[in-house]
């Protein structure tokens, strides 16, 4: 969600967007203030996990069963550097401040998330606001985790139909 949004603005011809769980960055950044107080929340940003620090955080996520499966899989699948490259754009201030990037664009944006994600801080999260914000809210998928179009595809699909037809696409 957060490369989209620091690419939007070089991506042409884009009719809508649906962010998951992923909560705008304003500047200046203040981590805590998007994302849950939780210590395990660093862990997004280590470069090597040890396997106790990757259960740790796909519980931190939310994540059980065969959903746990699939989170520690994709967690598997990510090169390491990538989560210390992103500490590295975070301290070198070239991000762009994400709030301002969606109170500028002319489509549809739907923000998805569980009501209860373990990762965002609801409170800054139900703060959001911009013109283009679907149905004037954040949209909320009940039964899951910080992956609700893992974990409650139905929920999720009949979601992104209702936001495929009401845009007009």
């Amino acid at each position: 969600g957060h490369l989209i949004l620091q690419a939007l603005s070089d991506i042409k011809n884009c009719f809508g967007l649906v962010l998951i769980g992923t909560p705008p960055l304003k500047k200046p950044l203040k981590m805590v203030e998007a994302f849950a107080n939780d210590q395990r929340l660093g862990l997004l940003f280590k470069e090597q996990l040890s396997l106790e620090e990757k259960g740790s955080f796909i519980q931190f996520i939310g994540c059980d069963g065969d959903n746990a499966e699939l989170a520690k899989e994709a967690l598997e699948l990510t090169d390491a550097k990538f989560r210390s490259d992103i500490t590295k754009s975070l301290l070198s201030d070239i991000l762009s401040d994400e709030l301002e990037v969606l109170k500028n664009v002319e489509f549809p944006v739907a923000l998805i998330a569980r009501k209860d994600d373990r990762l965002l801080n609801k409170d800054y999260y139900e703060r959001i606001t911009f013109k283009k914000l679907w149905m004037n809210r954040i949209q909320y998928i009940d039964n899951s985790g910080h992956t609700p179009h893992l974990e409650n595809p139905l929920e999720f699909n009949k979601l992104i139909s209702e936001f495929i037809f009401s845009a007009g696409f």
